[in-house]
């Protein structure tokens, strides 16, 4: 008798352990789904209607093509005629991005969809009036040495790590050369920046410097922040930009429940998410790489620029864009009219060495100054943790970012990191 008893305790034990078991997987599958499904809408949208691709080839490359398992059970489609994209979980937590000329694409979360439907079109001048041709490979780009080099970069000796490279731009004094394309690329085709996009960022935030409607000293940088004693009002401006905020964060890309995955893929307003963020440590007293830091300084810069909500979406082509003859930019916001500038800011390879060139010229372009005398000599100043530097030249490892983070250690990359490799890259 006190056997059996014991028997049936035993295996109401487990039933229920393994009941609880299934309600944790399933919640956690719950919380999961709607950012998987809202990376494959997002992704698909702006590799059909930004970058041109076939539907087909970011589907298979980008969405199922090993960056979550689960991945595989999203099923993504494509309506042409609205220019959108939806995903679905099983059938559930579906998701839409919606195109928009000039803006690329966001995620809609309801009916929320802030900014125009399109962005006014803007005068492209011709090739011979451009400031700068675009340069054909020199003869230099025939090199055997070069040639091995540009070779390593497509080649795939390890097929569990695959390298998928995209694109590959080298120039040399200002000219380009070498460059190749993977198959389906071209030098037409506009790519994702990923964490590219967080140069751009602090070179928009150089800008508003030099016009001094921003001060890297600035503290309580949020309406948010300020009152009540908040610590995070002590935060400045150069804090933010080196990745020295102390604001926890977790940017974890195995995770798929990471703040970096949540806040891009799961959220209308991701400054804010960024934002509510609490401190993890004083600021200026750790360095940790972060998104969502990048993302409350896309915030900032809205509010330093004020006015209209077009003037703060048309600032990127005005300030960078056009002086840099980067016609190909878009910088996609979210669903608040955020630009999100930790990682959608698309543009094609040549595009992003113009960027890359106009660093190593101390921020000038066709003999005017783009950005304030020595800006990313100071961006490149070294956070004052040790461990921060260490991280910071072992970081790319880690990263399925474009090849230009190996060295990144806050929102400022090395000029020469934009003699372009651009890789596949999930978040």
């Amino acid at each position: 008798m006190k056997k059996s008893i014991g028997r049936s305790a035993i295996l109401w034990t487990i039933t229920f352990a393994l009941m609880a078991l299934l309600m944790y997987a399933g919640y956690t599958l719950l919380r999961i789904a709607p950012i998987g499904t809202g990376y494959a809408a997002k992704i698909l949208c702006t590799g059909v209607f930004v970058s041109g691709r076939p539907a087909s080839q970011v589907i298979d490359e980008d969405i199922q093509a090993g960056v979550h398992p689960l991945l595989h059970l999203v099923h993504a489609t494509i309506d042409a005629p609205t220019r959108s994209t939806r995903a679905t979980f099983l059938g559930m937590a579906a998701r839409e991005a919606r195109f928009r000329p000039g803006l690329g694409c966001t995620l809609k979360f309801g009916d929320q969809l802030a900014g125009p439907a399109s962005m006014p079109k803007t005068a492209r001048p011709d090739a011979s009036n451009r400031a700068v041709q675009d340069p054909e490979p020199s003869p230099n780009g025939n090199d055997d040495a070069l040639r091995r080099i540009v070779d390593s970069a497509f080649e795939e000796a390890d097929q569990l790590r695959p390298k998928r490279t995209r694109a590959l731009v080298v120039m040399v004094e200002g000219r380009v050369v070498a460059q190749r394309f993977a198959s389906g690329y071209s030098a037409d085709t506009p790519l994702i920046g990923w964490s590219m996009s967080k140069s751009i960022i602090a070179a928009l935030i150089g800008v508003l410097v030099g016009q001094e409607k921003l001060s890297l000293a600035a503290t309580g940088l949020l309406p948010e922040w300020r009152g009540n004693g908040d610590a995070r009002a002590r935060i400045s401006l150069d804090e933010l930009l080196r990745m020295t905020s102390g604001l926890q964060f977790n940017e974890d890309y195995a995770d798929p429940l990471s703040d970096v995955a949540v806040m891009l893929f799961d959220k209308a307003d991701q400054s804010a998410f960024a934002a509510r963020k609490p401190l993890a440590a004083p600021p200026g007293a750790r360095w940790e790489y972060s998104s969502g830091t990048t993302q409350i300084l896309a915030k900032v810069i809205r509010q330093a620029l004020g006015g209209r909500e077009l003037d703060y979406l048309e600032f990127p082509r005005r300030a960078l864009f056009e002086p840099l003859g980067m016609h190909t930019a878009v910088f996609e916001p979210d669903a608040s009219g955020t630009l999100v500038g930790a990682s959608f800011m698309c543009a094609r390879a040549n595009d992003w060495a113009r960027f890359g060139q106009m660093l190593l010229q101390d921020g000038t372009w066709d003999g005017k100054r783009i950005l304030p005398p020595g800006w990313f000599a100071i961006c490149e100043r070294s956070p004052r943790s040790r461990r921060a530097e260490i991280t910071a030249l072992t970081f790319g490892s880690g990263c399925r970012s474009p090849s230009i983070v190996i060295r990144r250690h806050h929102q400022c990359c090395r000029p020469t990191h934009f003699i372009w490799s651009a890789t596949r890259a999930s978040l």
